[in-house]
């Protein structure tokens, strides 16, 4: 079970709104969580589309921006700036190939996580993906981990759960999961925790490091 940014990135905004939009991400992402306060997330495909139509024409009033502008910011779409990490592909190749169940769980605040796997041409290595929108629950609350491990048919205790943040990766060994922080940059501070920490998702399938942890 993997989180979402374990295995994806995103591309510069400014490279591709830049032009259109006035705002730094931090700035964007501001009046992004306040139009959702708002209006509430969005819970399938239909709902995202007026979703961000009514965030585009809201911020287009708030900028100031053309007619022009907003209808270039409508027909946008956010999947053009994902990107997959390197390893990833292989990695989730690897684990369906040994016959491994692959979820994925994100606090994701819109409807479309299945189709941004499939723009990115992973969907095929996923046997379910959730978001926190549409099961109605986020991490760390513990019944989004219980939600995917029955979607998968499994249980937690057989689960191997990996985030890039610390407070839900404790969430996931609270349920009863394996669960490892994956720090690509080695920057996270410790605070005396004994998580299982990997730099690569390659990290996960090196030969007995899952047998290895398990004995600790």
């Amino acid at each position: 079970m993997i989180e979402m940014g374990c295995w994806l990135f995103l591309i510069s905004h400014m490279r591709i709104l830049g032009a259109l939009l006035p705002l730094s991400l931090r700035e964007m992402a501001t009046h992004w969580s306040e139009h959702g306060r708002q209006t509430g997330w969005p819970q399938t495909l239909a709902e995202e589309a007026v979703f961000f139509r009514r965030f585009w024409e809201q911020l287009g009033r708030h900028c100031q921006l053309s007619t022009a502008a907003v209808q270039a910011l409508i027909a946008w779409d956010y999947k053009e700036v994902l990107r997959p990490f390197d390893e990833a592909r292989a990695v989730l190749a690897h684990l369906k190939e040994h016959g491994f169940k692959i979820g994925v769980l994100s606090n994701f605040s819109l409807a479309s996580l299945e189709p941004s796997l499939e723009h990115l041409g992973l969907s095929a290595y996923v046997d379910t993906a959730c978001a926190a929108t549409v099961i109605g629950v986020s991490k760390p609350h513990p019944d989004a981990y219980r939600i995917v491990a029955d979607r998968l048919g499994v249980p937690a205790s057989d689960c191997l759960f990996i985030d890039d943040e610390a407070e839900h990766v404790q969430g996931a060994q609270a349920v009863g999961m394996h669960a490892c922080l994956l720090e690509r940059d080695g920057r996270t501070v410790r605070q005396g925790d004994s998580l299982w920490r990997i730099t690569s998702l390659f990290d996960i399938i090196e030969p007995n490091v899952f047998v290895q942890h398990q004995a600790r």
